[in-house]
């Protein structure tokens, strides 16, 4: 391993370090919330923003090259964040890939399918302020060219006994010469500091939803590269786009999460979200349904919501019920005024499996803590779950 590479992981070892810290000494400051919410169908919500662009999803899978930053990359990072890169704790060299779904669950089994472009992320502590870690992440795809994103990221509480740590980012798309004109990126994400070899598996789940009109790519795909290291093992990772989304006051539901004073019910079938492979664009037309998942609005947070969800999701051989609780973000959208994107990070709980993240990106009507303003794309990153 070179010098730079081992130093690099050891800075990010520290750091992660220092989140768990901090999650250990934090509390949650908002409380519960009363809060009126109307019965809304998917019909109403359409109607309401007829004529909107409501933007377009892109997923990638990415991977840690486990090589140093180039000295683009670098100059980038240094540019973003001027004096405060002197305290830059990762600058990761990542690659972009499609990946293909099992049809039946959403299961993602082929993660680097197609090779799609490069990627960038580096990042500061932020420990003064919302967010742990101030990021800048940017990469090179066909069509939309060179997007860039900047905001924050949090480690999220999962204790499984041995497994790396994962993380949430929230970064916010800036417009590009090619048409895109904003949006929101969001990350599933494995860092991986107990294995510091050049092999050791990292990479994340990203889901970009973007606004404007940036070109579609060209035909052709790129190869895997040599030297990407195989798959953390026990991890599995499910994407799915919501359907039939329905948005009421109350749910059976939320009992079986362990709720009980519910604001809001957001409902919806899931469908398998399966990458266009030059692309990574996330088709509009739906699949059939494989997994349904109910969202409980609890209390207003600071930024958003606190939530529980329960999912039922697929195998061969059955089904399995996954809960998490955590908080919804809602972000302003260049889609529309009357829009806000919202980004969930919910860690998951043991019971069907050891542990993990789930994820989300997704559009409400603003003022509302839940609406079917769009389909979203939900990523669960899951330890130990059912065979497939």
């Amino acid at each position: 391993m070179s010098q730079s590479l081992s130093l690099r992981r050891r800075l990010l070892a520290a750091a992660v370090a220092a989140l768990a810290l901090i999650f250990a000494g934090s509390a949650v400051v908002a409380g519960p919330a009363q809060a009126k919410t109307s019965a809304k169908s998917m019909k109403a919500s359409k109607s309401a923003l007829a004529g909107v662009d409501t933007g377009k999803y892109y997923v990638f899978r990415t991977r840690d090259t486990g090589a140093p930053a180039t000295n683009l990359q670098n100059t980038r990072c240094n540019r973003h964040f001027g004096w405060r890169a002197l305290g830059t704790i990762t600058r990761l060299n990542a690659l972009l890939f499609s990946y293909e779904s099992n049809a039946g669950t959403g299961r993602i089994e082929n993660q680097t399918k197609s090779l799609l472009g490069p990627g960038f992320l580096c990042a500061v502590p932020n420990l003064g302020k919302q967010d742990q870690l101030d990021a800048y992440a940017y990469s090179t795809l066909p069509g939309p060219g060179t997007v860039e994103a900047s905001g924050g990221c949090n480690a999220a509480p999962v204790v499984v006994d041995g497994v790396p740590f994962l993380l949430n980012c929230q970064m916010q798309v800036r417009p590009n010469a090619a048409g895109v004109t904003g949006g929101l990126i969001t990350s599933n994400s494995l860092v991986n500091t107990l294995n510091r070899s050049d092999t050791a598996p990292t990479g994340s789940v990203w889901t970009a939803h973007v606004t404007g009109t940036a070109p579609g790519p060209e035909a052709g795909t790129g190869i895997t590269p040599p030297g990407i290291g195989q798959e953390t093992p026990g991890l599995d990772f499910f994407t799915f786009r919501t359907r039939d989304e329905v948005v009421s006051a109350k749910s059976p539901e939320c009992a079986k999460a362990g709720v009980t004073n519910e604001v809001a019910v957001r409902s919806a079938n899931l469908a398998v979200a399966e990458p266009d492979a030059v692309s990574g664009q996330v088709p509009e037309a739906l699949g059939s349904p494989v997994g349904k998942l109910t969202v409980c609005y609890l209390y207003t947070s600071n930024e958003g919501y606190g939530v529980a969800t329960i999912a039922t999701l697929k195998t061969s051989r059955g089904t399995f019920d996954i809960k998490a609780r955590g908080e919804c973000k809602s972000k302003p959208t260049p889609a529309s005024s009357m829009l806000l994107v919202q980004a969930c990070s919910l860690p998951v709980g043991t019971g069907s499996t050891k542990g993990g993240l789930v994820t989300s990106n997704g559009l409400i009507e603003k003022g509302k803590p839940a609406s079917a303003a769009n389909s979203a794309v939900w990523t669960y990153a899951l330890f130990g779950a059912p065979a497939a």
